[in-house]
């Protein structure tokens, strides 16, 4: 479908047969149409091309805003504006004119098409109970308008619902992805990409806005197609606004002219309750904050470690949660685990109960440094954990003891009531090493020598989290060990320093995400990148 060219002038309006297409119509007399202007009306039903009422397509939005003789809002896709005239209950409308973007898909160009078709057919309006429906000439209604008020900026969740492609059309997230943002009272805007997390400071002043470079997380992401590049360009998108508009629920953030960089729509407010959203958006009890207290948003609590350093306090929700009766109320268990800035990773069983108005943190334990969980259960009213925890002997790197703990809800205390040890897993021979990477041989035949390997090391650490060392950067995440060979990983907080000139900091993290299979010789690990994208050598730091 070709861009639809409504134009300033619109020649187009007699091709569309809009009625008012001739002079402009006179100003409204006053109070005339007290009901109708000054509100923001969202469409709800529009006759379509076959004649049928139909209702708005999903994820699109539709308004119109009647003020001092001039009509204007979005189309769906583009911004309209132009003169209407009211008399009592009769309604005119036109000539229109529209700005020029084209959106996919086709659907949304076909329904803004009849939209400004059946705005031009408007003979007539009544408003009753904050409904407005207009009709034709013959008297048969083209199109019901709902009235919607505006939601806030900042503390509300935005799911975006195009963005702009860098090139000429606005485009829509990928199925199977969800781009988010949410704009705070402190000047940080941030969410999800679609992929990784990210944050960005911004400044807002009236309906000007202006958002700085984000800071995202490192992990790489292979379905579905296209969704790195998807990130890119919505990140782009959202830096190149300079303005921003709220009508109704919709959020949409303007360029420098006044085209639209991004659109979303807010997110329905979930009620009380426990689910797996509320649990990683609440407050937790900690002794390793000063407050005592952290606050998780989106699964994650950050501070500085002391005042002044550049090491930070992390308490991050684990996947690891569990719903059921405990002491007769409905709770949940989760895992918690705290990385304070120095040794150790500290994993803490928590409860959370549902008092009604919200869910509350009302019981934890420590289940021990650097262990690892296998699986989590609420059962007959008992927290089950299957986990590795530490032998005599073991090394706080590396633990060994195959452990089944059950834990009951006692008041504000969680009581270990039973311990069944089992068996030591085998480990692999490539965890608990620190490996530093010496060199790359790409699939293309290319080479790259490590000037300095000890600036770059890896570390599979026993409870399947991973360390990496990349030069002036370090960055944390996750490993999967997958049979003999397989290895996968997906990187999360990562440090933004910027290295010296020529730093391999950004291109080695980024090799990491790429990793499928590995191969072990003696004391050399290779690291296998997927679609013959080369291979990463790494040597142990000490003798085994």
């Amino acid at each position: 479908m070709q861009k639809m060219l409504l134009g300033v002038a619109l020649a187009v309006c007699a091709s569309l047969a809009l009625v008012g297409c001739g002079p402009t119509p006179t100003p409204v007399p006053s109070g005339a149409t007290a009901q109708l202007e000054g509100k923001r009306w969202t469409l709800e039903f529009y006759l379509d091309s076959q004649g049928d009422l139909v209702g708005v397509l999903p994820d699109t939005e539709i308004t119109a805003q009647f003020d001092a003789a001039e009509i204007g809002g979005s189309a769906g896709c583009n911004r309209y504006s132009g003169s209407y005239e009211a008399d009592g209950d009769e309604l005119s409308i036109g000539p229109l004119a529209s700005t020029e973007m084209y959106c996919h898909p086709e659907e949304v160009m076909d329904q803004e098409m009849a939209y400004l078709t059946a705005l031009g057919r408007a003979a007539s309006y009544k408003i009753e109970d904050d409904r407005l429906e207009i009709s034709d000439a013959g008297g048969q209604t083209v199109l019901v308008f709902g009235l919607a008020e505006p939601v806030p900026l900042t503390g509300t969740t935005w799911q975006a619902l195009h963005y702009f492609d860098g090139q000429d059309a606005l485009v829509s997230a990928l199925l199977g992805t969800e781009i988010v943002a949410v704009f705070d009272e402190g000047g940080k805007v941030s969410g999800s990409a679609g992929c990784n997390q990210y944050t960005a400071s911004y400044e807002a002043d009236g309906d000007q806005i202006t958002i700085g470079p984000s800071a995202i997380t490192r992990m790489m992401c292979g379905k579905p197609d296209g969704i790195m590049e998807q990130e890119a360009m919505y990140l782009a998108a959202m830096e190149s606004a300079v303005s921003y508009r709220i009508e109704g629920d919709h959020l949409e953030l303007l360029d420098a002219e006044g085209k639209s960089a991004a659109s979303y729509v807010a997110a329905p407010e979930q009620g009380p309750g426990l689910t797996e959203d509320t649990l990683g958006n609440m407050v937790y009890q900690s002794e390793w904050t000063e407050s005592g207290l952290a606050h998780l948003i989106d699964g994650e609590y950050r501070e500085q470690a002391a005042p002044g350093s550049a090491t930070e306090t992390v308490v991050l929700l684990t996947e690891h949660v569990a719903f059921g009766l405990l002491a007769g109320r409905d709770a949940a268990a989760v895992i918690l685990v705290t990385d304070p800035g120095g040794s150790g990773t500290f994993y803490e069983l928590a409860v959370v109960a549902d008092e009604g108005s919200q869910p509350v943190h009302v019981a934890a334990t420590l289940l021990g440094d650097r262990v690892q969980i296998n699986s989590f259960s609420i059962e007959d009213g008992q927290i089950v954990v299957d986990m590795i925890t530490h032998g005599p002997d073991d090394p706080m790197c590396c633990p060994s003891l195959h452990v089944v703990r059950t834990f009951e809800l006692g008041g504000s205390d969680l009581l270990q009531t039973s311990e069944e040890v089992l068996s030591a897993p085998t480990q692999s021979e490539i965890v608990g090493v620190v490996w530093k990477w010496v060199k790359f041989l790409g699939g293309d035949g290319e080479t790259i020598i490590v000037d300095d390997p000890d600036k770059y090391t890896l570390e599979l650490l026993p409870d399947g989290q991973v360390r990496i060392q990349a030069d002036c950067n370090s960055a944390t995440g996750t490993y999967v060990l997958d049979g003999s060979a397989g290895l996968t990983m997906e990187l999360g907080p990562t440090t933004l320093a910027e290295c010296v000139s020529g730093s391999r900091y950004d291109g080695y993290l980024e090799m990491l995400g790429w990793v499928r299979t590995y191969v072990l010789e003696e004391d050399q690990l290779v690291l296998n990148m997927m679609a013959d994208g080369g291979d990463l050598y790494f040597e142990r730091t000490s003798p085994a």
